[in-house]
């Protein structure tokens, strides 16, 4: 059992005893243009239509009994590369189907070891804001700042510089 390949002799034994299976093939037999799905060769496929594409493709219907040796080959494998679950997810999307798919797979890859011990935050963690203690009289503290780039003035300037007393709140703008 790979990510990509596996017995479909396997498959069917797996989706004759799964019963969601079942009632979509009764389903389907009673009325096959009001389900998206087809049944060939003693296989269920799940129809869906690619984005940009008019025809729909065919994906075999995973019973829930194999979901998760398919995510432990796709998922744990070595090869695999442990990766997390959009990439996990658009491994799969593009080979195989069933209800609820990225949820577990979401499932799945949350309660891996490997990948909670090794996947770490890319992000920055934010900095620690700290208060500022206010000034006890004028000019003690001046904030400075510019604004721009703004439609040239006659002189050529197109920034102002903006200084602010942190006591008093007076402003001086200069171009």
């Amino acid at each position: 059992f790979s990510c990509n390949k596996f017995d479909i002799s396997q498959l069917q034994t797996e989706q004759q005893k799964d019963e969601n299976i079942q009632q979509k093939i009764e389903a389907l037999n009673k009325d096959p243009d009001k389900v998206d799905f087809v049944f060939k060769d003693g296989v269920l496929y799940k129809l869906v239509q690619k984005l940009h594409s008019t025809r729909k493709k065919q994906f075999p219907y995973i019973p829930a009994t194999m979901i998760t040796d398919l995510l432990q080959a796709c998922h744990d494998d070595p090869i695999a590369g442990h990766f997390g679950v959009t990439r996990t997810y658009f491994k799969l999307k593009n080979d195989y189907w069933w209800p609820s798919m990225k949820a577990s797979i979401q499932k799945y890859i949350k309660s891996c070891p490997k990948w909670q011990q090794f996947n770490i935050s890319r992000q920055k963690k934010p900095g620690l804001l700290k208060p500022i203690k206010p000034p006890d009289g004028p000019f003690q503290m001046i904030a400075i700042d510019y604004v721009g780039p703004l439609p040239r003035t006659p002189s050529e300037n197109r920034y102002v510089l903006v200084i602010t007393d942190m006591f008093t709140r007076w402003v001086t703008a200069l171009a």
